[in-house]
């Protein structure tokens, strides 16, 4: 079986190899942006999968301490692989569930390519802990896929290059996304016990913008992947910089 960095990061496909680390790069460079490069607190990865970020995160802020959390056992194990070859094994944890993180004990948190798996009532979970986590005014950078109008039509070309007739490779799923009302089927499977959802197609990064708000989250800044300064439309990820609201 692939490891997640066979199909992500170390993708065979140039370009989703690329997007992939481009991703990784652009979490790290909001935190940049908003704490400068002698950031030493606390940062968690919630969703970290197999701990590449938190990797990248000790090797830009060595003074932090990094935690990945992933619910699956399957990542969980990929993410303990690579904290054992961790400069300083101290400051990276991996843990398979939050329950042991102590309410606003994190200045920092990211949480990249989450939400489009998960069905509605784990959204709604993990942005309860979100709240729960993160201190006051602490800083949480999302990253979600752009899967509506132009880019959606674009990746809905490539996935049928490469896959044609899959759920997120038809045009009955592509054309409604494109034109900005994706279809709300999206089959939701089973990931280590947890449902899960792999297509990306259908997810509406505009729901997010909801939750956040609901959960008392502002939206300091949004920005695109990988043209950092380009308009949405021509991105295939947006990220967006927030902070948690209250005392």
């Amino acid at each position: 079986m692939p490891s997640y960095a066979d199909i992500t990061t170390d993708d065979p496909n140039v370009v989703k190899r690329w997007l992939q680390n481009r991703r990784l790069d652009d979490a790290l460079w909001h935190v940049s942006a908003q704490l400068g490069t002698g950031f030493s607190g606390r940062m968690l990865d919630y969703g970290g999968g197999d701990g590449a970020l938190c990797r990248r995160f000790l090797d830009r802020f060595p003074r932090a301490s990094v935690t990945s959390f992933d619910p699956s056992t399957s990542m969980f194990g990929q993410a303990a692989a690579s904290a054992s070859t961790a400069a300083s094994d101290r400051a990276f944890t991996v843990i398979g569930s939050t329950t042991e993180l102590d309410a606003a004990s994190m200045d920092v948190i990211t949480c990249c390519e989450v939400f489009e798996h998960l069905p509605a009532a784990q959204i709604e979970e993990a942005m309860c802990e979100l709240t729960r986590l993160l201190s006051p005014g602490g800083l949480l950078i999302i990253g979600v896929p752009n899967e509506l109008y132009l880019m959606a039509l674009g990746k809905g070309l490539f996935r049928m290059a490469r896959r044609n007739g899959q759920y997120d490779a038809r045009w009955d799923t592509v054309l409604p996304a494109a034109q900005g009302h994706p279809r709300t089927d999206r089959p939701v499977h089973d990931l280590d016990g947890l449902p899960f959802i792999y297509p990306h197609t259908g997810f509406d990064y505009r729901t997010t913008l909801v939750d956040l708000e609901h959960h008392g989250f502002e939206v300091v800044s949004a920005h695109g992947s990988p043209i950092r300064r380009g308009p949405r439309f021509v991105n295939s990820e947006l990220y967006l910089v927030c902070r948690r609201l209250g005392r």
